[in-house]
C-alpha cells in the first residue's frame, strides 16, 4: 500500500503542477507578465520537485531513474524528460522575470515549461498503457490525466485573472474538459468490458459496482468531473473559494483515477478474495 500511495501522490502532484504551468504559460502568452504568474511557476516548481522525489522513492534506488534514459518510449522516460524540461523552463522563467527580461524571452521559457508539462502528463498516462494486461490495454488512459491537469489549469487561470482584476468574469473551459473526460472514461470502461478476456469484464464491473466503486463514483466521476463542470458555470463566478474548490476537485479526481488504475490492474480474482 505504501508504494501505491507514492504513485497516487505522484500523479496528483504531476497534474497539479502541470495545471499551474499551463495557467501561468497562457497568462504569459497573452502578454500578462504578472507576479501571480511567478507565484504559479514557483508553486509548480516546488510541487514537481516533491513529485520527483516521490518518483525516486518509488524506484527504491535513485540510480535506476537515470536508467530510464536507456529506454525511450516508456512511461518513466517521458516522466523524467518532462520533469527536467518543466523544472528547467520554470527556473529560467523565474530568473528572466526577476531580471526583468523581454517579453519574448519570458514567452519562450513559458512555452518550454508547458512542453515539459505535456511530456510529463503523457508519461504518467503512458505508464499505465500495458498491451499485455487486458485491463490496461487502452490509450484512453492517457488523455484523462491531461483532462484533470487542464481542469486545474482552468481554475488556476481564473484565480490569476481575479487576482489581477477583481471584476473579472469569463466562461470557464473546465466544463468542456469535464465532458471530454467523461467520454474518455466511458470509452475506456467500455473497451475493457467488451474485451476478449473475462478479466477485463470482471474488473470493469467491479469498478462500477464492487469495492472500488466508492472511489470511482465519488472520487473520479462526482468530484473529478462533475464538480469542476458545475463550478465552471458563469453564474457561480462570484462564489467565494470557487476556483480553489475547482482546483482541489481536479487534484482529487486525478488521485482517484490513479487509484482505480492501480486497482483495476490487479488480478481479477483479488476483487472477490474473502
Amino acid at each position: 500500500m505504501g508504494m501505491d500511495l507514492i504513485l497516487i501522490c505522484f500523479a496528483a502532484l504531476a497534474c497539479l503542477s502541470s495545471g499551474l504551468v499551463f495557467s501561468a504559460s497562457f497568462l504569459q502568452l497573452k502578454g500578462r507578465t504578472e507576479t501571480i504568474g511567478a507565484l504559479q511557476f514557483g508553486g509548480a516548481l516546488l510541487l514537481i520537485t516533491a513529485a520527483g522525489a516521490m518518483g525516486l522513492v518509488s524506484l527504491g534506488r535513485p540510480e535506476m531513474f537515470l536508467g530510464a534514459l536507456a529506454h525511450p518510449g516508456t512511461g518513466i522516460f517521458f516522466e523524467l524528460i518532462g520533469t527536467l524540461l518543466l523544472c528547467f523552463g520554470a527556473v529560467c522563467w523565474l530568473i528572466a522575470f526577476w531580471r526583468d527580461s523581454s517579453e519574448t524571452i519570458l514567452k519562450f521559457f513559458a512555452v518550454f515549461a508547458a512542453a515539459g508539462a505535456v511530456c510529463l502528463l503523457f508519461g504518467v498516462g503512458r505508464s499505465f498503457v500495458m498491451p499485455w494486461r487486458e485491463t490496461l490495454n487502452s490509450w484512453l488512459v492517457v488523455p484523462l490525466f491531461f483532462i484533470f491537469a487542464l481542469e486545474a489549469a482552468a481554475f488556476a487561470y481564473a484565480a490569476a485573472e481575479r487576482a489581477i482584476d477583481k471584476e473579472f468574469q469569463s466562461g470557464n473551459p473546465a466544463l468542456i474538459f469535464s465532458l471530454v473526460g467523461a467520454l474518455c472514461l466511458g470509452g475506456y470502461l467500455m473497451q475493457i468490458m467488451y474485451s476478449s478476456s473475462n478479466d477485463g469484464k470482471e474488473a470493469a464491473l467491479s469498478v462500477l459496482t464492487g469495492e472500488p466503486a466508492v472511489v470511482f463514483w465519488c472520487g473520479v466521476v462526482v468530484i473529478g468531473l462533475m464538480v469542476p463542470a458545475v463550478l465552471a458555470c458563469r453564474k457561480l463566478g462570484k462564489i467565494p473559494f470557487r476556483n480553489a474548490a475547482g482546483l482541489l476537485a481536479a487534484v482529487i479526481g486525478s488521485a482517484s483515477f490513479q487509484t482505480i488504475l492501480l486497482v483495476i490492474g490487479t488480478a481479477s480474482w483479488q476483487f472477490f478474495k474473502r
